[in-house]
């Protein structure tokens, strides 16, 4: 039997947005910092592109990173092609990477 919390890291990569929208919300505002939300979360971006993943996308950035998900962040922010995240999401993308754990960040200088 699969726990509640399974269900929801499944929800983030739901074919409807307005699951995933709740999902994302749900986890953002329990402050949860599990990077596997974030990969979870990262998932449904890669899957639907930036403009249909989530309602508001900005909501990523109150999640929990890892090496793995820092790499993907960097990735987005320096992505300006038109399946990149949008300038606001961008904004928030560097915010979150701004305020990212100093020790996932020393490994990349």
């Amino acid at each position: 039997m699969r726990t509640v919390r399974a269900r929801l890291l499944e929800a983030l990569t739901h074919q409807d947005c307005f699951v995933r929208s709740t999902v994302l919300d749900l986890f953002a505002n329990a402050a949860d910092l599990d990077p596997e939300v974030t990969r979870h979360a990262i998932a449904a971006v890669n899957r639907y592109g930036w403009d249909e993943a989530f309602e508001f996308p900005h909501h990523f950035s109150s999640l929990g990173l890892d090496r793995e998900s820092i790499d993907w962040l960097v990735e987005q922010i320096c992505d300006h092609s038109e399946a990149g995240p949008s300038h606001n999401a961008r904004y928030h993308l560097q915010q979150w990477f701004a305020h990212a754990p100093l020790e996932l960040l020393k490994s990349k200088a």
